[in-house]
């Protein structure tokens, strides 16, 4: 099995510098929040997904930009705190039961520079909040290819 894990983590490995080289000398920097019913995250770098930002070379905004697991219950008032060059969102539970659709609905979040550039992209949440390990890992990877190099589409916000 140890020989089994060492691949694993140099299959990691290799695919962050290959993301890193496709991605370039000018990293966009990297928001996350996820919806809670009855909590609002804003996550920063003491969490999986900020370890998994960090080992992909991506920035992140400066209030994410803190050994810190999350700005946990933030309100509207912290929607600021959540922009970035491009912004993930997760939500866990019923998504009727959290604060997405008035955060997304609100002037400060149309205001945002990733909103307006088109730049934001509901994740899932089991792969990023709730799969810590390698294949998770893998799962970020992807999501991260597929909205950063490759350019996909929006959607949220």
């Amino acid at each position: 099995m140890e020989d089994e894990g060492e691949e694993v983590v140099a299959d990691y490995e290799s695919r962050m510098e290959e993301f890193q080289s496709a991605v370039g000398e000018n990293p966009p920097a990297v928001s996350v929040v996820r919806f809670i019913a009855g909590d609002t995250r804003i996550y920063q770098k003491e969490s999986f997904i900020g370890t998994v930002l960090e080992d992909a070379g991506l920035p992140r905004p400066e209030p994410q930009d803190v050994d810190d697991f999350a700005l946990m219950n933030v309100s509207e008032e912290a929607i600021p705190d959540m922009d970035g060059d491009v912004i993930f969102t997760t939500v866990y539970g019923e998504e009727s039961e959290t604060a997405l659709g008035d955060v997304t609905t609100d002037p400060l979040w149309q205001n945002l520079g990733a909103v307006e550039d088109g730049d934001v992209h509901e994740v899932s949440d089991d792969v990023w909040m709730l799969g810590i390990g390698y294949s998770a890992a893998d799962g970020v990877i992807d999501d991260l290819n597929e909205y950063i190099v490759d350019g996909g589409e929006e959607t949220t916000g």
